[in-house]
């Protein structure tokens, strides 16, 4: 898509959001000014003027998605890539620059001074649109597999998550980490607020008998999509039976669900990416452990069962000559 034409989507949206057909004075010349606006798109002497600008408004919001080079070198999670993201759309659109490009692009094409509630709106449906193009949404989500899971193994993984905050506050506690007072701290977002509530959680509560910690429903989800991340790399890789541990480890770093969902569990956080990715890598690694077992032993059998079949003897050339 041209940026003529995501421009141009963008001012279209103008005519059909719900909220410009409140009867207000910024209402109406918002939708006045973009029904000007593309039907002087429709002029063959306007096509050099809108391509200058579009282009250049398009530039200025793909910087938005591009953060400094302190926060690529932090190696930040998606929820602080999304807060430099807004934070960068924010300095643009209040910048004098903005303000004073859009009003001489609207002067010089429909002789009109802009209302600033047109022109903020469809640079953010520019931005919104290069969301979609840059973070696709993947068509096999955690929550379409989720359904793969049968309700016994949703109480299961429930249940074994429950282990991790206490395990990890011992492991933490005996370490000499010197943020082990913030990522102790963290661990209290990792459990179930009275809040929330889910079908796994009501299993929960009639299995323990008082000792168990009741993950929340993000940290649940963010074990959800560790498991379903390292079935998918055991069925997909038959050579991960070498170094099995790092190399799960290093999937489930890159899972983009994972990320996604440790996000959330994230987001209350204030100590900085650096504690964030530190405890993710901590989870993972007791996750690995609790679960190690039951994933070696699937590979195993998966491994036993690929040497069986390339040791089958093949049959004699006089019967191979006689079955043909």
């Amino acid at each position: 898509m041209t940026s003529n034409e995501i421009l141009k989507n963008a001012i279209e949206n103008v005519l059909i959001d719900d909220g410009f057909k409140i009867q207000t004075p910024s209402s109406r010349s918002a939708v006045e000014d973009a029904r000007k606006l593309l039907h002087w798109f429709s002029l063959p002497d306007s096509k050099d003027v809108i391509c200058e600008f579009s282009e250049r408004l398009v530039s200025d919001v793909d910087k938005c998605f591009n953060p400094p080079k302190k926060v690529k070198k932090s190696g930040c999670m998606l929820q602080r890539k999304r807060e430099v993201m807004w934070s960068s759309f924010h300095q643009l659109t209040t910048s004098e620059e903005f303000v004073k490009n859009w009003e001489k692009f609207l002067t010089d094409s429909i002789n009109a001074f802009p209302h600033p509630i047109f022109y903020q709106y469809v640079t953010e449906c520019i931005l919104k649109a290069k969301i979609k193009i840059i973070f696709p949404i993947s068509a096999h989500s955690v929550n379409d597999q989720l359904g793969t899971l049968s309700y016994q193994e949703k109480n299961a993984l429930r249940y074994a998550a429950g282990y991790l905050p206490r395990a990890i506050r011992k492991k933490i506690g005996k370490s000499s980490n010197p943020a082990k007072q913030q990522l102790i701290l963290c661990l209290d977002d990792m459990l179930l607020t009275d809040a929330e509530d889910h079908e796994s959680e009501d299993w929960i509560r009639l299995v323990d008998r008082g000792g168990l910690n009741h993950v929340s429903n993000a940290m649940y989800m963010a074990i959800v999509s560790m498991e379903l991340e390292v079935q998918k790399q055991l069925q997909q890789d038959s050579t991960l039976g070498s170094k099995l541990k790092a190399k799960l480890t290093k999937c489930l770093l890159e899972s983009d669900d994972v990320l996604f969902f440790w996000s959330i569990v994230a987001a209350p956080w204030e100590d900085g990416a650096d504690i964030e990715m530190e405890l993710l890598k901590i989870v993972i690694d007791m996750w690995l452990t609790i679960r190690g077992f039951s994933y070696a032993s699937d590979w195993l059998e998966k491994f036993k069962l690929l040497e069986k079949k390339t040791k089958q003897k093949s049959k004699g050339i006089r019967k191979t000559l006689y079955t043909d």
